[in-house]
């Protein structure tokens, strides 16, 4: 079965920051917000 679209997903990261840049930037991923604390982000490709 082929994928059509990705939904949930957890990465664990070192930076942040940096990580949100490239998510942002590069893949196209919109910032929901940022929870726990700030030590953690929610994003969104714009599917639901």
């Amino acid at each position: 079965m082929k994928a059509q679209y990705l939904g949930h997903v957890v990465f664990y990261v070192k930076n942040l920051e940096q990580s949100l840049i490239f998510y942002r930037d590069v893949v196209g991923f919109q910032e929901v917000g940022k929870i726990f604390g700030g030590k953690a982000a929610a994003l969104t490709s714009g599917r639901t």
